[in-house]
C-alpha cells in the first residue's frame, strides 16, 4: 500500500505533463496557442514536483512513526500446563548491528493450575553468532528458567561475527521441562539488504529532513517560472505589436520604416524573445522582397526628391535611410561606390565621393535624381571660397577633363542649373558662345586651269573666289568690319550700303564683333532672302521666326539660355520655341537637329520645356507678343541685335525698314546692310556706305590666302613683280586704290588679274606661272574701269 502512495504524486504529474503536451500537439498549426500551452509546461512540472516533496515527506515520517509498532515479533513454544515466549526483531538493519545489537527477551508463562516446575530452553542458529548477557558477556545455552509464578524475562543480546549474515537468520528454539515434555519452535529474524538500507537512508534524509523544503524551492521555482512566462508573454505580445506597427508602416512610410526596422533589429539581437525575432526577421525580408518589385521601386525613386530637403536640412539619418532604401530596391546602384555619404564634405576625399554618389544616381535615375543633387551641389557651391569642397566643384567645372566621365555628368549640371551657377558667379561668370552664321553654301564650279594654279601654289581653296569664301567656314571667322566704321555700324540707326558681298562680309564681321563677351550682346543675323510670304506671312513674323531658329539652335548647344532666365520668362521662351518647332514633339526633334545632348544638360532642358509646355498649343502670335519674344535676354546680355542681310534686293528691305522704329524703341538694336540706298525709300537718310582701307582689304585678303591650307600665307607669297627690287606691298596697296572700299571688287580685280596671268602662262613649269605679276593686274584694272 506505501508503495503504491510513492507513485501516485509522480503519476499524476506524468499525466498533467502528457496533458499539456498534447494540447501542444493537438494545436500545431496555431503558433500562439501552441506558445501558450508550452509556456505551462514547466510551471506545471514543477508544481507537481513540489506536490510530491510534501507528499513523500508526510509519507516518509509516517514510516518512521510506525516503524516502532512493527520492529518486534514475539514466538510462542506451548508447553503442557505453560508456554515459552520469545520477543524478537523482525528487521535487523544494517546500521544496528554495530550501534544497538539486537536482543531475544526470554520469558516463561505459567498456567494457573499447572505445577512449577524447571524448564531448560536450547537455542541453535544459522547464522555465526554468540549470545550476550546484560552485561555484554557471553552466554553459553542451555538457559534454565524457573516457573514459580512470577515473571523473570531474561534478555540476550546477539552478536553477529560475520559481516555477511545474508538476507535471514533462522534460531531454532528447544524447550524441556524436568517431567520430560519437550517442544521447539523456529524465529525468523530478516536482515536489511544494502538497496534497502540505501533507500531507508534517502527516504529519511531526502524527503524526511529536506522534502518540505524542497518542495517549498519547487514551489516558488515553479512561480517564479510562471511569472516569467507571463512576463514573456507580454514582452512578446508588445514585439508582436511592434512588428504589426512596422508592417504597416512600410505601406505608409517607407523612410519611417527603414529607421524603426534598424531600430527593431538592434533590440532584437539585445533582448527579443527568439520567436518574434524569427517573426521580425521573417518579416522584414518580405518586405526588402517587396522592394524589388516595379510599383515599390518607382516609390523609392521618388523618395529622391525628399532627400534633397534632408539633405539641405542636415537630416543624416532619413537621408542615409533613403540611400539605402535605393541600395535595397535597386542593389547596382552605388555597385562602386562603398562609402557613405559624407555630410558635410569638408575635404577633397570627401567631396569626390560626394560627386561619386551623386554620379551614380545622376546615371541610373537621371532626372529623377535631380532635385537631390541640386541640394548636394549647392551645399557645396555655398561654402566660402577657401574650403575645399568649392574649389574641387569649380576646378572640376573649368577642368572636365580632369575627372571621370560619371563625375563630368555632375559637373555639367552644376554647370547648367541657376541655382548653382548663381553661387558660382564669381569664379564662373555667365558666358555665352553664339552660333557662328555662314551664308547659304553654293556649288562651285573651277576652270581647268585655275584648278592646275591652285593644285600648283598647293591651295585647296581659291582666295580670290567669292563663292568658295562664302562656303568657307574659316574665314568667316577671321573677317572684320572697317575700322573707322565699326561705331557707327554697331550702333548704326540707318541702312549699310554697299556690294552685295560686301553687305555679306560686313554683316558676318558684325556678327563676330558682337558675339565676343566683352560686347554683352546676343546677334542675331537675318537674310532677307530667306523671307517668303506665302510661308511666313508678313515681315514682322518672318523676323520672329529666323531670330527664333537661331535661339532654337543657341539653346541646344547652351541650356543656360532656358535655364538661367526668370520663371515668367522661361514660359515666354518656351511658347517662342514652340511656335518654331510647331509642336512639342517637333521641338524636341528640332533642338536635337541642332546639336543637342542626350547629356544631363539636355534631359535638364527637354524635362524643364516638357514642364512648360505639357499644356500649351503653339499659336500665331500677334506683333506685341513677337516684341516680347525678341527681348527676352538670358542674364548678363544687355541687349539683343538683328543684323538683317538685303541679299535680294526687292522691296523686303523696305519692308523691314518699317520694323525698325519698333524695334528699336522696344530695345532692339536693328543694322539694315542693302546693295542700294533706295533713296526716301526708308524714311531715313545718312545711309552709311561700306568702305574698307586699302590696308584693311590686303588683310582681308590675306585671310582668304590663309584659310586655302596651303604653304602660302600671305597675298604678297603670290605675287611677283619684274623688278626684284620694286616695292611689291606698295604696287599692290596701289591696285586696291582701284576697288574703291569694296572687298567684292578686290576679288574682281585678282579674279581677273590670275585670268589674264593663265591666259599668257600655260607652262606649270615655268617658274613665274605661281606668281602674279603687274601687267595681270594692269590688265584687270583696265577691264573694271
Amino acid at each position: 500500500m506505501l508503495l503504491a502512495l510513492w507513485i501516485l504524486p509522480a503519476l499524476i504529474t506524468a499525466l498533467a505533463c502528457l496533458f499539456i503536451y498534447l494540447e501542444m500537439v493537438k494545436h500545431g498549426a496555431d503558433a500562439a496557442r501552441t506558445q501558450r500551452w508550452r509556456d505551462r509546461f514547466v510551471p506545471v512540472l514543477f508544481f507537481g514536483i513540489a506536490i510530491s516533496f510534501v507528499f513523500y515527506a508526510v509519507l516518509a515520517r509516517i514510516e518512521e512513526d510506525i516503524a516502532p509498532l512493527q520492529a518486534n515479533h514475539t514466538t510462542s513454544v506451548p508447553l503442557p500446563g505453560r508456554t515459552l515466549f520469545v520477543r524478537h526483531p523482525r528487521l535487523i538493519r544494517a546500521d544496528a548491528i554495530a550501534t544497538t545489537p539486537p536482543e531475544l527477551v526470554v520469558w516463561l508463562k505459567r498456567d494457573a493450575s499447572a505445577a512449577p516446575l524447571t524448564v531448560t530452553v536450547e537455542l541453535s542458529s544459522s547464522s555465526t553468532l554468540i549470545f550476550t548477557d546484560e552485561t555484554g558477556a557471553p552466554v553459553v545455552p542451555p538457559l534454565t528458567l524457573t516457573d514459580d509464578g512470577d515473571l523473570r524475562p531474561q534478555r540476550l543480546g546477539m552478536r553477529f561475527l560475520e559481516d555477511d549474515t545474508g538476507d535471514l537468520t533462522t534460531i531454532e528454539v528447544a524447550v524441556r521441562d524436568t517431567t520430560g515434555q519437550s517442544a521447539s519452535g523456529t524465529i525468523r529474524i530478516a536482515h536489511e539488504t544494502q538497496s534497502a538500507f540505501c533507500w531507508r537512508a534517502f527516504k529519511n534524509r531526502f524527503f524526511g529532513d529536506a522534502g518540505v523544503g524542497l518542495a517549498i524551492a519547487s514551489a516558488v521555482f515553479g512561480v517564479g517560472w510562471q511569472v516569467r512566462n507571463e512576463r514573456r508573454q507580454t514582452r512578446q505580445a508588445q514585439q508582436s505589436e511592434r512588428i504589426r506597427e512596422i508592417r504597416d508602416l512600410f505601406d505608409r512610410d517607407l523612410v519611417e520604416w527603414h529607421l524603426a526596422a534598424e531600430t527593431l533589429k538592434k533590440e532584437a539581437r539585445r533582448n527579443w524573445e527568439d520567436p518574434a525575432r524569427s517573426e521580425l526577421d521573417k518579416t522584414l525580408d518580405n518586405q526588402r522582397a517587396q522592394l524589388t518589385g516595379v510599383a515599390m521601386k518607382e516609390q523609392v525613386i521618388c523618395l529622391l526628391r525628399d532627400a534633397a530637403e534632408y539633405y539641405r536640412a542636415g537630416d543624416g539619418r532619413r537621408l542615409n535611410a533613403v540611400l539605402d532604401l535605393l541600395k535595397l530596391a535597386h542593389p547596382g546602384v552605388f555597385r562602386d561606390v562603398d562609402k557613405p555619404l559624407p555630410l558635410p564634405a569638408v575635404d577633397w576625399q570627401s567631396v569626390e565621393t560626394t560627386l561619386r554618389i551623386c554620379a551614380a544616381l545622376l546615371h541610373y535615375f537621371q532626372m529623377d535624381a535631380r532635385e537631390f543633387i541640386v541640394a548636394v551641389l549647392e551645399m557645396l557651391a555655398s561654402l566660402p571660397g577657401d574650403q575645399k569642397g568649392r574649389q574641387y566643384l569649380v576646378q572640376a567645372i573649368r577642368l572636365p577633363g580632369n575627372v571621370s566621365e560619371d563625375i563630368r555628368e555632375v559637373t555639367k549640371l552644376a554647370f547648367t542649373d541657376p541655382r548653382i551657377r548663381q553661387r558660382l558667379v564669381d569664379q564662373l561668370p555667365l558666358t555665352y558662345k553664339w552660333p557662328l552664321f555662314t551664308p547659304h553654301s553654293t556649288n562651285i564650279v573651277r576652270s581647268e586651269p585655275i584648278s592646275d594654279w591652285l593644285e600648283t601654289n598647293e591651295l585647296s581653296v581659291n582666295p580670290f573666289d567669292p563663292e568658295e569664301l562664302q562656303s568657307c567656314r574659316e574665314f568667316w571667322e577671321r573677317i572684320a568690319l572697317p575700322r573707322n566704321q565699326q561705331p557707327a555700324i554697331i550702333q548704326a540707326r540707318t541702312p549699310v550700303v554697299g556690294n552685295r558681298f560686301d553687305c555679306w562680309i560686313a554683316a558676318l564681321a558684325l556678327s563676330n564683333e558682337l558675339r565676343k563677351p566683352t560686347e554683352r550682346c546676343m546677334p542675331a543675323p537675318v537674310a532677307l532672302s530667306d523671307f517668303d510670304p506665302a510661308t511666313h506671312g508678313d515681315m514682322a513674323h518672318f523676323i520672329g521666326r529666323a531670330a527664333g531658329e537661331r535661339r532654337c539652335a543657341a539653346l541646344a548647344q547652351q541650356p543656360g539660355l532656358l535655364l538661367w532666365l526668370p520663371e515668367d520668362e522661361q514660359v515666354l521662351l518656351a511658347e517662342w520655341m514652340l511656335w518654331i518647332g510647331g509642336s512639342l514633339p517637333a521641338l524636341r526633334r528640332l533642338l536635337r537637329n541642332n546639336g543637342l545632348q542626350d547629356d544631363v544638360s539636355g534631359q535638364i532642358v527637354l524635362h524643364r520645356l516638357n514642364g512648360l509646355l505639357s499644356h500649351a498649343a503653339p499659336t500665331t502670335p500677334d506683333a506685341r507678343t513677337m516684341l516680347e519674344w525678341l527681348t527676352i535676354r538670358p542674364p548678363g546680355i544687355e541687349r539683343t541685335h538683328l543684323i538683317v542681310i538685303d541679299d535680294v534686293g526687292d522691296d523686303r528691305a523696305r519692308q523691314f525698314a518699317r520694323l525698325i522704329p519698333d524695334l528699336q524703341r522696344a530695345g532692339i538694336g536693328c543694322t539694315l546692310f542693302t546693295a542700294s540706298a533706295y533713296p526716301g525709300g526708308f524714311g531715313q537718310s545718312g545711309s552709311i556706305r561700306l568702305r574698307w582701307s586699302e590696308q584693311e582689304l590686303l588683310s582681308l585678303l590675306d585671310s582668304a590666302v590663309a584659310v586655302s591650307r596651303g604653304p602660302v600665307q600671305h597675298l604678297l607669297d603670290l605675287v611677283e613683280l619684274s623688278d626684284p627690287s620694286a616695292d611689291e606691298e606698295g604696287f599692290v596697296m596701289d591696285i586696291l586704290k582701284h576697288a574703291r572700299g569694296s572687298f567684292a571688287r578686290s576679288l574682281t580685280i585678282f579674279r581677273r588679274a590670275l585670268a589674264h596671268h593663265l591666259a599668257v602662262y600655260l607652262d606649270q613649269n615655268d617658274p613665274a606661272y605661281r606668281f602674279l605679276n603687274e601687267n595681270d593686274f594692269i590688265a584687270a584694272v583696265f577691264d573694271i574701269r
